[in-house]
Order: C-alpha cells, then sequence, then structure tokens
C-alpha cells in the first residue's frame, strides 16, 4: 500500500474518469492526467470491479500485485515524458469492461504466483504502450483535440474564420 500522498482521493479519481487522457489495453483501463505543478510525484490509484469477482480476497489479491508492480518499478518517482510541460501524473487504473470476463477466465486456471506473473507482464506491456501514447500526444497539435471535440466538426472545419487562425 502506498503512503498516503502517493494515492488519489475520490474527487480526483472522478475527475480522471470524466476529463483524463484515457487509453484501454487488453485487460487494463488507464486514465491520465498532468499532476499539478507543485507535487513532486505521480499519484496512483487501482480499482478492481466487483464484476471480476464478488469475493474482496479474489480483487485484493488482483489489485495488490498490480501496486506491488508499480512500486517495484518505482513508477510513484518516475518522471514521464512530459506533456504540457508535466513531468509527473495522476494514474487511475481499472479493468477493461468489455474484457473482464476473458480477463477471469484467463486467470482461473493458473495459481497465485502464476496469476502475479501473468499479470505484471501485462502491465508491462501497457505501460510500455502508455509511454508511446503520452509522447505521441504530446507531439499532436495542441488545438486538434479542440477541434475534434467541437460538437460540429464538419462545420467547424470548414468554417472561414477558423481556417484564418494560425495556431
Amino acid at each position: 500500500m502506498f503512503q498516503q500522498r502517493f494515492r488519489l482521493k475520490t474527487k480526483d479519481v472522478r475527475f480522471l474518469t470524466r476529463k483524463g487522457m484515457r487509453w484501454y489495453g487488453r485487460y487494463f483501463s488507464f486514465h491520465a492526467f498532468p499532476q499539478y505543478p507543485n507535487i513532486p510525484h505521480n499519484q496512483i490509484s487501482c480499482h478492481i470491479s466487483i464484476k471480476y469477482d464478488k469475493r474482496a480476497v479474489h480483487r485484493n489479491n488482483l489489485k495488490k500485485s498490480i501496486l506491488n508492480y508499480i512500486q517495484e518499478n518505482n513508477y510513484i518517482a518516475k518522471q514521464r515524458k512530459t506533456v504540457n510541460n508535466a513531468k509527473y501524473y495522476k494514474v487511475f487504473i481499472g479493468l477493461n469492461k468489455q474484457n473482464i470476463e476473458n480477463f477471469k477466465e484467463y486467470l482461473k486456471p493458473l495459481d497465485k504466483t502464476q496469476q502475479r506473473m501473468t499479470v505484471r507482464k501485462m502491465l508491462d506491456q501497457h505501460f510500455r504502450e502508455r509511454e508511446k501514447k503520452l509522447l505521441s500526444y504530446n507531439q499532436r497539435n495542441p488545438h486538434e483535440r479542440e477541434k475534434r471535440q467541437h460538437k460540429n466538426y464538419k462545420n467547424y472545419k470548414n468554417n472561414s474564420q477558423y481556417k484564418n487562425k494560425h495556431y
């Protein structure tokens, strides 16, 4: 378990799930947002849905293996590739809702140590993908996301008042 300053608060998790950068791996989902400039470390939180297993023991074992992986690889103190000049991030990790049943069936025949090793391998792969996502997000035009989120993207794209602006 992390110290309290390294964990996300409930309001941060709500904010991340609504407004944060998100990407989905095969079995895990990640939500991230640049950290406040005055906080010199990452903050990470993890949630395992009751859909994974009704027994808290199994959910806690999975959560513990995820948090141990993060702690052993020192993801709390590591600086990431910069997005908007942020070196640290708030990160929320959960299970990908569409593949919870597949994930459960995949881990079911394995014993506890094999499950932990499998989860570590998956997380290693997902964190490598995360680095690529953050890099691609950093290289993108900062106004591109704003344009894509505009309600009438086609009208927005073809509107002459936006064409003349240089971003």
